[in-house]
């Protein structure tokens, strides 16, 4: 990934000059952004019925906490 798409992606601020400079590849990252929203969105609504829990490592890395029986992740917890 390009520096000027990781600060888009980051909310960062892009000038409007990077923005004539790099016109294709912003239009690649604003192109590919519809797609990635739709795919997230199902995403969320499996998410939403997960009951494990949480926390971070000490890397300060999300780490899911398993918990017996949860809907979302039970057959991924079976191939552990």
């Amino acid at each position: 990934m390009s520096e000027i798409t990781e600060r888009i992606m980051r909310g960062k601020y892009v000038s409007k000059q990077e923005c004539f400079d790099n016109s294709e590849e912003i239009q690649r990252v604003f192109d590919a952004y519809g797609p990635a929203m739709d795919s997230f969105e199902p995403h969320e609504r499996l998410m939403e019925k997960c009951t494990c829990s949480f926390d971070l490592n000490w890397n300060d890395r999300v780490v899911r906490q398993p918990a017996e029986g949860c809907p979302v992740h039970a057959e991924e917890d079976s191939e552990a």
